[in-house]
Formats: C-alpha cells, structure tokens, sequence
C-alpha cells in the first residue's frame, strides 16, 4: 500500500525532494555530486542547487584512455591530455594527445559538444592537462 506523497504516486505539485541543500563553491559541488547522494538541481546567481532523493541515485559509465594519431602512451605523450569525468564514474575517461596544441583544440570541441542543447543533461568535468600540468 502507498501514500499520496509516495514516489509511486508523484504528481505534478508534490515535493519531490525532502532535503534541499546549496553552496558556492565548484569543489564543493563536484564532490556533492560524486558522492551520488544528491541531484544538481541548477544554479542561480553562482549558488548551486542540490536535492537529496530516496536512495539509489545515479549512476556512472566506464572510464577509457585513447590515444590521438601520434599519441603513443609513452610519458611524452601522456603530458598532453583532456580528462572528461562524470560523477560517481570510475575515473576519468583520458583523451591523449602528441601535441599541446592538438590537447587545446580537443578540449575546446570538447566543451562544445558537451554543451550542445540537444534535450539531454548532463554533468561533466572537463580537464586540460598540456606540458604535464593542468592549465
């Protein structure tokens, strides 16, 4: 038997969530995120909306490493790099370039594609990593 205000039963008007929780920092966010306790609800002047729903949460795909043309996995190459990270996934999918140019030119299409509006959301974290150091 369920309640009215059972997640069997949601409705247009119910609450969905019972915690509501904010907080300024990306740090904080990302790892409020990661943790799979909470939903990103938005943001609104630079403060970042999240709610806790009932247990189970979301879950991550699998991380990948691939090498560009000219990308051989050896430590050179690995000092070009674009890490895309999902919460709660296993790690970073790794991206490796020959080239920090080649790295920069990834990234920004990168940025781009995950930004298309295509009806789907998402949550990403997208990193730049040339000469061995993030940047």
């Amino acid at each position: 038997m369920t309640s009215n205000r059972s997640y069997e039963n949601l409705r247009a008007g119910q609450q969905r969530y019972a915690v509501i929780e904010f907080c300024s920092n990306a740090e904080a966010a990302w790892a409020k995120i990661a943790s799979r306790k909470y939903d990103w609800l938005g943001v609104k002047d630079s403060i970042f909306v999240f709610g806790r729903p009932p247990a189970g949460g979301m879950t991550g795909g699998g991380a990948m490493t691939i090498g560009t043309p000219g990308a051989d996995g050896t430590p050179a190459s690995a000092d070009h790099v674009v890490e895309v990270r999902v919460p709660g996934g296993p790690g970073p999918s790794r991206l490796l370039h020959a080239t920090a140019d080649s790295a920069r030119a990834e990234y920004r299409a990168m940025l781009e594609q995950l930004g298309e509006p295509d009806g789907a959301s998402g949550l990403f974290r997208v990193s730049l990593i040339t000469n061995g150091r993030g940047g």
